[in-house]
C-alpha cells in the first residue's frame, strides 16, 4: 500500500474522531435519577402540596420535558394554565437531570401529575434547583424545599456532578 493512502486514510479517521468527540463534548444529557436512593421514597407516591403551587404554560423555545411547569413562584409573563391549592395530591413519576453542554447547566427536573377535580390528567415538570432557598439554608449540596415538602422535612442531599 503507497504511503501516501496510509497518510490519507489516518487523516480521515484522525478528522472522524475529532468530529465524534467535539458531538459527545457539545450534545446535551439527560440522566435518570429515579432509581437513586435518595429519591426513592418520592417515586411513584403520592404527595400533598403542602402549599399553593402554579401550572404555567411555556413556549417552545428552551428544553422542556413537558410544557406544563408546577411551580411555587409566580411567572408573569408566562401562561398560566391553573393554581393548585396545598393539599392538591400530585404523584412523582421520574426525576433527571438536565445538562445544556453549551451553555454549562445542569438541572434537577421531577417529572409527575395530577387528576384535576374534573378527572382530567395533567402531566408536568417542576425544576426542583430552580426555587428559592429559605432564609438561612446556604448549603449548596442540598435542594431547596419543594412545593410537596414539610417545612421540617430533612433537607434532601444532592451534588450535581
Amino acid at each position: 500500500m503507497p504511503v501516501s493512502k496510509i497518510i490519507l486514510i489516518s487523516i480521515a479517521l484522525l478528522v472522524l474522531l475529532f468530529a465524534a468527540m467535539l458531538y459527545l463534548a457539545l450534545s446535551d444529557t439527560i440522566r435518570d435519577l429515579s432509581k437513586q436512593p435518595t429519591f426513592q421514597s418520592i417515586i411513584a407516591n403520592p404527595h400533598k402540596l403542602k402549599k399553593d403551587a402554579h401550572l404555567y404554560r411555556f413556549d417552545k423555545g428552551s428544553y422542556r420535558f413537558y410544557p406544563q411547569v408546577l411551580t411555587a413562584m409566580e411567572l408573569p409573563g408566562f401562561e398560566k394554565i391553573a393554581t393548585l391549592p396545598a393539599g392538591t395530591v400530585i404523584t412523582i413519576n421520574a426525576i433527571k437531570t438536565y445538562k445544556g453542554a453549551v451553555a454549562g447547566f445542569t438541572n434537577l427536573f421531577v417529572l409527575g401529575g395530577f387528576t384535576d377535580v374534573h378527572g382530567k390528567k395533567t402531566t408536568f415538570e417542576y425544576m426542583w434547583d430552580a426555587e428559592p432557598r429559605e432564609a438561612g439554608n446556604t448549603e449548596t449540596n442540598t435542594l431547596p424545599r419543594a412545593v410537596w415538602q414539610d417545612e421540617s422535612a430533612a433537607p434532601v442531599p444532592y451534588k450535581f456532578e
